[in-house]
């Protein structure tokens, strides 16, 4: 505790002098000072006056409670006090206790001699009075601390300056005196004041920015649930109201600035995963990118842009990802346009462009163009992006090929209006139903599926359903023809003489056997871990056709439109342990992957690697070698292998389909529908990054 003052008042000064026109009391000077406590019992002193009275507490007395605690006389507002000395003036201000025995006044009143003294009751009522032992006399203590020196110009005194010794109307001068405006004013600045010290504020300033910041991480703890609730409607794909997505989540002193035009843009956390991704490729170095484009509700072109990267987690295995990282608006489908675009935001995005080494796009003439298109352009920027077609494409242009015979094409459109005009009409599904139930009670299908427009290798189950429900499909037309409706009656007429004919049974059974087996072979090309080795599965495919001339019929459309791809493909077989111990040769390596020459070693170290690489596998048994390049990546150690794990990255690096773009047209339409068709590209990535990419963790925090 801060002791008091060392220019306190002297022991005189607590009594008044004998020259004091008041007639008060006279009490001699002490020399010798001890510090007693007040409890202990005092000798009485007596009067000068000779009458019997209260005696006077001893000098030694007031010096030990000056000694103890604050005495409110001693503080001088003209001064400039620390908010520590305020602090001990308001909390530990010397109080009498009930035994203490006040010094007394002698005055003399309508000629009467009276000895009036302070009331211990007064500090009871009136809370903010103190009584000071150096001055005899009362005092406010908020006043005399935090009142002005003047108040409309007059100078406080009375309870302020100077203490109240007017003992006989002290009642009625601490009433009045509660009534004023300054008293009152500075009666409500203690209790802050100490609230303030105690919690260790400091000056107003430090209060203020105290009070902010708690009110900053109140804030903050209500935002989280918001960002919960955001992030579940963005996992389930639940689009939220509005369009207006402006500011950035990590730059926060933007949030204070008055640019800021809307937060629930601020609360999507589509931003933090795409970093997450980008981080992830950095790491893993190599990648090769995917792209694709579509129309959105608005008819507005939308290009998907994914990567496709090896990826090793900390004490874990290689993952092959393809990851979207955003839809972007395309105001042209130029291929300048779209290669200009690609590379813009794949460097906006933190992507170093120098390790792209591949690029996947569908057959149009924009993307896969000599010339003018995306991928020559980009090549041309980055020669070692080498361009793959999509095989799931070149899959269904050899169906779509396939089936440019007159006849089978005439099945089709028979097949499509029968669907049409049985789905068209719920009572026409319900007699379908009926009749699957009544014919085919073992069927696990319940209605018809339509036929994709684009995808032949999509139409096999719609072909599939349709050859298994043929009986209760012509039941339900026979029945339709029967009705009274003369329109449905001559369609469902038509229809059912069509579906009997021996040609349409025909290509039903062939089309039915075919896309079953080219639907397996779509599936596995779909697979996100294919990687370039794997084409051999198409060129070697076994067909399981008993048609041999059919089987030639398609091999032929293969061999067109495959047979590049494979020639490709067949570069990296010179490091795939399978195809090594068939044909290995180590000359032609340097010559297949010289376009990755600058990044390997000296041809003499990569050869002595290669050696190194096949001698590996020599005593492993055929079944267990890697048949592709992901595959041997768990074997080629850097540390060992550095070349050829370098190849072998780039190689699972390479794209083989598009598969995976085209699901994020899946989640486009499920986010921008037409009751949320204004959301703007910032939006819409956020919730898409949230839907598509739901095992990357989120912290709220």
């Amino acid at each position: 505790m801060t002791r008091p003052p060392a220019n306190q008042a002297k022991l005189t000064s607590y009594f008044l002098s004998p020259s004091d026109k008041q007639g008060e009391i006279v009490v001699p000077e002490v020399e010798t000072l001890s510090l007693v406590h007040l409890d202990e019992p005092q000798a009485s002193t007596p009067s000068t006056s000779g009458s019997q009275k209260d005696p006077i507490p001893p000098a030694a007395n007031v010096i030990g409670l000056i000694g103890s605690q604050m005495d409110i006389g001693t503080f001088d507002p003209n001064e400039k006090s620390t908010d520590q000395q305020k602090y001990d003036y308001l909390t530990n201000t010397w109080k009498p206790k009930t035994s203490f025995k006040f010094p007394r006044v002698e005055k003399k009143i309508k000629e009467k001699i009276r000895y009036l003294s302070f009331q211990n009751k007064w500090l009871d009522s009136y809370k903010w009075l103190a009584y000071s032992p150096s001055q005899n006399g009362g005092f406010c203590k908020s006043s005399k601390i935090f009142a002005p020196e003047r108040v409309r110009g007059a100078e406080l005194r009375v309870l302020v300056k100077k203490p109240m010794k007017n003992y006989k109307n002290a009642t009625d001068i601490l009433a009045e005196h509660a009534t004023k405006a300054y008293h009152q004013l500075a009666n409500t600045k203690p209790e802050n004041f100490v609230q303030a010290y105690k919690s260790s504020q400091g000056n107003v300033v430090e209060q203020m920015s105290h009070h902010r910041e708690q009110r900053a991480l109140e804030n903050r703890k209500g935002m989280l649930s918001l960002i919960d609730i955001i992030e579940l409607c963005g996992r389930k794909m639940l689009s939220l109201r509005g369009h207006r997505d402006f500011g950035k989540i990590d730059q926060p002193s933007i949030f204070e600035a008055n640019e800021n035009e809307g937060n629930f843009r601020a609360l999507l956390c589509g931003d933090f995963i795409r970093k997450s991704l980008v981080q992830r490729v950095t790491q893993s170095g190599y990648f090769s990118v995917l792209a694709d484009e579509t129309s959105d509700v608005l008819n507005c072109e939308q290009f998907s842009i994914l990567i496709r990267y090896v990826y090793k987690p900390v004490d874990g295995k290689h993952e092959l990802r393809e990851d979207f990282l955003g839809f972007v608006e395309a105001e042209s489908l130029t291929g300048e346009h779209l290669a200009n675009l690609l590379l813009e935001n794949l460097g906006a995005w933190g992507l170093d462009l120098n390790q792209l080494r591949g690029q996947g796009y569908d057959g149009a003439s924009n993307m896969s163009g000599t010339f003018r298109s995306v991928q020559a352009l980009i090549k041309h920027q980055y020669p070692k992006a080498t361009y793959t077609h999509c095989n799931s494409h070149c899959l269904n242009l050899v169906i779509g090929q396939a089936c440019q015979v007159a006849s089978i094409q005439k099945s089709f459109r028979t097949i499509k209006e029968v669907i049409v005009f049985i789905s068209n009409s719920p009572k026409r599904m319900s007699c379908l139903a009926n009749a699957i139930k009544a014919l085919t009670p073992q069927s696990r299908h319940t209605r018809l599926k339509s036929l994709c427009e684009t995808r032949w290798v999509q139409r096999h189950e719609a072909v599939a359903t349709f050859h298994e429900l043929y009986s209760p499909i012509l039941h339900t037309l026979d029945e339709i023809e029967k009705t009274s409706d003369s329109i449905s009656s001559h369609k469902a007429e038509g229809l059912q003489m069509r579906m009997r004919t021996m040609e349409f049974v025909t290509n039903l059974n062939i089309l039915a056997h075919t896309l079953a087996v080219t639907h397996s072979l779509s599936v596995s090309l779909q697979s996100k871990t294919i990687d370039a080795a794997m084409i051999r599965v198409v060129w070697n495919y076994d067909w399981k056709m008993q048609n041999e001339s059919l089987k030639k019929y398609l091999k032929k459309f293969v061999d067109l439109r495959f047979g590049k791809i494979f020639q490709q493909a067949t570069k990296c077989f010179s490091i795939i342990p399978l195809h090594m111990r068939k044909h290995y040769d180590a000359a032609p390596v340097m010559k297949d992957f010289e376009l990755y020459a600058d990044e390997l070693d000296s041809w003499p170290i990569v050869k002595a690697e290669l050696a190194m690489w096949k001698q590996k596998f020599s005593h492993m048994d055929g079944k267990e070698l890697p048949a592709n390049a992901f595959a041997a990546l768990e074997f080629a150690s850097p540390e060992y292998f550095p070349n050829i794990h370098k190849l072998l990255q780039i190689l699972s690096t390479l794209p083989v389909t598009t598969a995976t773009s085209e699901r994020s047209f899946s989640t486009l339409r499920r986010l921008k529908t037409y009751l949320r068709n204004t959301m703007y590209e910032e939006r819409l990535n956020g919730l898409a990054l949230m839907a598509i990419h739901q095992e990357t963790k989120i912290d709220s925090q």
